[in-house]
């Protein structure tokens, strides 16, 4: 049944604040409001993006009171295993399409980068960007909430990633393994706690770029004979990545701790 109410995603501090009751704040109120049409007595279901469920009820137009205790929800979803990291040099233009699609298609970490061919200018609008991101979620129904961390220089980030599978998404190279062939790999070689891939910017990555993240253990990978667009680029690689999580991890056990 909470899967057929709308969804409205609450920061797990604020339902910590005050347990069994949360203090909409104004946009929220206008979303049910306004755009949901709830009234007093209406059910909604909240999340609080780190996996947990609870339904509520809207007892006044700024108050929802829960329906479970706060310790207690009526649905407890363990963490997306492995995790699916997307990290791009944001383009000019369809940068918020592709968190918003990365999103819906099951991406749990972005990484926005400056790579050394970035055409962007050095202010992102981080807080938008998230705030995209938490209204895809809602939409999509996921009860995790990806993650949009600070901007990083290219080069500085990739001797940061943790080790396990690293690959770079890249063009013009002979005889590169394409990202759908070497997928299937990734289990037998144990390298499960999560993946994280790499889109470069228009112009590509600098061969200095390029050239430190294989020196760091970066793999270099194709998307296919095309030249795509870094949107593009970035909303193939999640979905593929996501198809091959679905397809290969479901069954499997996820590591101890």
């Amino acid at each position: 049944m909470a899967r057929e109410l709308r969804r409205l995603l609450i920061d797990p501090q604020r339902l910590r604040l005050s347990p069994g009751e949360v203090l909409l704040q104004e946009p929220e109120q206008h979303y049910l409001g306004r755009v949901l049409r709830c009234r007093r007595g209406d059910q909604v279901a909240l999340v609080d993006g780190q996996g947990s469920l609870w339904t509520a009820v809207l007892t006044d137009e700024s108050l929802l009171q829960l329906e479970q205790p706060l310790e207690a929800p009526l649905e407890n979803q363990p963490a997306p295993w492995p995790w699916l990291e997307l990290a791009m040099a944001p383009p000019k233009r369809e940068v918020e399409l592709v968190w918003r699609m990365a999103t819906e298609l099951g991406a749990d970490r972005f990484q926005p980068l400056r790579a050394q061919r970035s055409q962007t200018g050095p202010r992102l609008p981080l807080e938008r960007w998230r705030t995209i991101v938490a209204e895809a979620a809602e939409q999509c129904e996921r009860l995790w909430l990806p993650a949009l961390a600070e901007p990083l220089e290219a080069l500085d980030w990739f001797d940061a990633v943790p080790q396990g599978p690293r690959l770079l998404a890249t063009t013009r190279h002979g005889g590169l393994p394409q990202l759908a062939e070497l997928l299937p790999c990734l289990l037998r070689q144990g390298e499960t706690a999560g993946l994280s891939l790499a889109i470069g910017p228009e112009g590509g990555w600098s061969p200095q770029e390029e050239e430190a993240a294989q020196a760091g253990g970066w793999r270099l990978v194709s998307l296919g004979p095309s030249i795509l667009r870094t949107s593009t680029a970035g909303v193939a690689a999640i979905a593929a990545l996501a198809a091959w999580r679905s397809l290969s991890c479901a069954s499997s056990p996820s590591p101890s701790p």
